[in-house]
């Protein structure tokens, strides 16, 4: 039976666009994460006496509606973050965490709206008084588009535990394999072409984006938790920053293995002469 009495198996079709997650949250007063996962578990947290069946094809309409209802525009999340907002769910002190755990979404589904990042929403809603950095948009793109991929837990943890320090790490003072560790997240982030820069420019950069600089160590840590397959060393004593089973880029493998010029880029194929 439905909430309305009418018996689930003869309700006519909802519209496709139909907020499942917008009734069912007002009802249980929880995020969509904790919807899905109540309705997963069939409501197991109910007050006394009440009750929530739904048969096996109502919830997998309404898990299907769950997923297909997620924000696809900025305007639409931005929205939403000030739903939840409203609700006390996340505040000014929120985690970049508790924000996609709020959302029910992934990173890559956050990070694939166009224009979105964590740093600029912040903004947006009033809890960040700091103006963007001019070069904060395109890092904000790379992360989408280069950076969601990573999946080495120790790497992406040593990293995070580098961008809490206050000041960036001195390219002279790191070992070859640390060199070559930040090395790989430049190339993901600055790319090789004309962005490219050398390490102590490069580092000199993010620690003066302040908190965009925040938020990657956010995302950083965040892949780290998520990370599901075990990685071992490659089994050489080489200063090489891959292991076995990682997913990496060509640009990450390149810089991993130091395989770049005096600037830093990997080096471009040399051109054909004229003379053939």
């Amino acid at each position: 039976m439905g909430l309305d009495g009418i018996p689930i198996g003869t309700r006519p079709q909802q519209h496709r666009r139909f907020r499942f997650d917008l009734r069912y949250r007002a009802l249980l007063g929880c995020s969509r994460r904790q919807l899905q996962d109540q309705l997963a578990a069939g409501f197991p947290f109910l007050p006394p006496g009440c009750r929530l069946v739904l048969d096996r094809v109502a919830s997998e309409r309404v898990l299907s509606n769950l997923r297909q209802c997620l924000p696809a525009r900025r305007p639409q999340l931005l929205e939403e973050m000030r739903a939840l907002a409203a609700e006390g769910t996340i505040g000014p002190a929120s985690s970049l965490a508790e924000w996609l755990e709020a959302l029910a979404m992934d990173p890559a589904d956050f990070y694939g709206i166009r224009g979105v990042s964590f740093t600029a929403l912040r903004r947006e809603l009033g809890w960040l008084g700091a103006a963007p950095h001019p070069e904060e948009e395109r890092l904000s793109r790379a992360i989408a588009a280069g950076l969601l991929h990573l999946d080495d837990p120790d790497r992406l943890r040593s990293t995070a535990a580098c961008l809490a320090a206050a000041a960036p790490p001195d390219p002279e003072a790191l070992g070859e394999r640390e060199r070559r560790q930040w090395a790989m997240l430049f190339a993901q982030l600055l790319g090789t072409g004309r962005h490219w820069l050398p390490l102590g420019e490069a580092l000199a950069l993010l620690w003066g984006l302040g908190p965009w600089r925040e938020e990657l160590r956010q995302l950083l840590v965040l892949l780290a938790d998520r990370a599901d397959h075990r990685l071992h060393p490659l089994p050489w004593a080489q200063p090489v920053p891959l292991r076995v089973h990682g997913r990496y880029s060509r640009a990450e493998v390149l810089a991993a293995f130091a395989a770049v010029d005096d600037r830093g880029a990997p080096p471009q194929p040399p051109r054909r002469s004229p003379l053939g």
